[in-house]
């Protein structure tokens, strides 16, 4: 097996910061949660709090160790 193949992939995920309309911190970011060994182009998180926004982050993982965490994306769950 090359070095540079993935072997899987780790997600880390949080809740993102909330201001008030003022600009005023009302809650910081959450603590990072991660999910390491996830195998596959996909995966489903599970346990996120309803109309609650968070960013996703993701890196792949092959023989030599982890990547570099790729640039968040952000969503709020419905």
């Amino acid at each position: 097996m090359s070095t540079t193949e993935v072997t899987h992939y780790d997600i880390r995920y949080r809740t993102i910061a909330r201001y008030s309309a003022e600009g005023k911190l009302i809650a910081p970011p959450g603590e990072w949660v991660i999910i390491e060994g996830v195998e596959g182009t996909s995966a489903k998180i599970e346990g996120l709090k309803s109309g609650t926004s968070y960013e996703v982050q993701v890196r792949a993982v092959n023989q030599a160790g982890p990547g570099p965490w790729y640039p968040a994306a952000s969503a709020t769950t419905s």
